[in-house]
């Protein structure tokens, strides 16, 4: 259902709105960039050697004393 409404909109629209590729190929750029604006902030991220967001990091756990048993 998704491939066919999308292929009747894409046919309406370039038959009823002359140019129309004018129109939307600016929309579809901004689109593609807004989409890549958080894999280049990974990427920066990874390069500059932070820890992801999201991952906290856990302190070492002490050590227990000689002879007893863990836990």
């Amino acid at each position: 259902m998704w491939s066919v409404g999308v292929t009747l909109a894409g046919y309406a629209l370039g038959s009823h709105i002359s140019n129309v590729d004018r129109y939307l190929l600016p929309d579809h750029r901004c689109l593609v960039v807004v989409s890549l604006i958080p894999v280049a902030v990974e990427l920066r991220r990874h390069a500059r050697g932070t820890p992801e967001a999201g991952v906290e990091l856990r302190a070492a756990r002490p050590e227990p004393p000689a002879g007893s048993y863990p836990a």
